[in-house]
């Protein structure tokens, strides 16, 4: 998986996916753009990735995956190196 020098909030609801930026995430092998999506399979190849990995996490518990990022609720993923 490609680095990502900043860290790329998910947030999984009902209305769609919301992706939030922060610093620099011009490494990605692919853009991410700020705002909604329509579902996970609208996220680049690279995001979805990531989502799929921690999904497998507890979330009750705060699990940081070196490389991939960490699942801070049901739907809440937050994506960094």
């Amino acid at each position: 998986m490609s680095k990502v020098s900043g860290v790329v909030h998910v947030a999984i609801s009902a209305e769609g996916v919301t992706v939030g930026v922060f610093g620099d995430t011009a490494e990605v092998p692919e853009p991410i753009n700020v705002g909604t999506y329509g579902s996970l399979h609208d996220l680049p190849g690279w995001a979805q990735e990531r989502i799929a990995v921690l999904m497998m996490t507890n979330p009750d518990k705060v699990d940081i995956i070196k490389g991939i990022g960490v699942r801070t609720g049901d739907n809440t993923f937050w994506l960094h190196d």
